[in-house]
C-alpha cells in the first residue's frame, strides 16, 4: 500500500526485504528519506537505523537522512522508542494517506546533491548526442532518470 501511495505522489521507491539490505542500500545509493519498518527479518528496523546513523557519523559531513518508522504498534511509549533509536518520525499501520504524505513533507530533500554533478544520467543532452538508435526501429529511446 505504501508503495502505491508514494508512487501516486511522484516518489521513486526502492524496496528491500530486511534491515540488513536497508543498510547496504543506504551505503550504495542516494535517498532523500527512508521509511523503515520496525519489524523486519534478519535485522530489525531499530538496529538498521542505528547502523545507518553510525555510517552517517563515519562520513563526518554532518548529513542526516530522515528515517520514518512504520509500525503496527500504537502503544504508549512506542513513538519515544523509535525516536530514541535514531528515527525522526513515527507512523502507525494501517497507513493513512494524509498522515503518510504529511509526515514525508516534514522532510523536504534539502540535502539532495546537485544531480548534474553526481549523476551521469542527468545530462540528457549528452545522452541524446551519444545515443545509438536500434536498427529495427525508428523510435528514439532515452533513459530518463526520474
Amino acid at each position: 500500500l505504501a508503495v502505491r501511495i508514494l508512487e501516486k505522489f511522484g516518489h521513486k521507491v526502492t524496496i528491500v526485504s530486511n534491515g540488513k539490505l536497508a543498510v547496504e542500500s543506504y551505503g550504495s545509493k542516494h535517498f532523500d528519506l527512508i521509511l523503515m519498518d520496525v519489524q523486519m527479518p534478519i535485522m530489525g528496523g531499530f538496529e538498521a537505523t542505528q547502523e545507518i546513523r553510525k555510517l552517517e557519523s563515519l562520513k563526518g559531513n554532518n548529513e542526516h537522512l530522515p528515517i520514518i518508522a512504520l509500525t503496527a504498534h500504537a502503544m504508549i511509549g512506542d513513538r519515544e522508542k523509535c525516536l530514541a533509536a535514531g528515527m525522526d518520525e513515527y507512523i502507525t499501520k494501517p497507513l493513512r494517506v494524509n498522515e503518510l504524505i504529511a509526515t514525508i513533507n516534514k522532510f523536504p530533500p534539502k540535502n539532495c546533491p546537485d544531480l548534474s554533478q553526481q549523476d551521469p544520467y542527468y545530462d540528457y543532452a549528452h545522452l541524446r548526442a551519444n545515443y545509438a538508435t536500434p536498427q529495427d526501429t525508428k523510435t528514439n529511446y532515452v533513459y530518463k532518470k526520474p
